[in-house]
């Protein structure tokens, strides 16, 4: 599960087929161990350096 304030690495971006949407998609592999995609729009996230 991925909770609020925890970091990962951008490894690929990508868009979503365009019956659902076609919005990016930003794959993440989290510190925590998962790999889970941003929906661009949809879920909430900030870049850090």
């Amino acid at each position: 599960m991925i909770e609020h304030g925890d970091l990962g690495s951008i490894t690929d971006v990508t868009n979503l087929p365009e019956d659902y949407s076609g919005q990016p998609q930003i794959w993440v592999r989290w510190d925590a161990g998962s790999i889970l995609a941003l929906i661009d729009g949809l879920d909430d996230w900030e870049a850090v350096e």
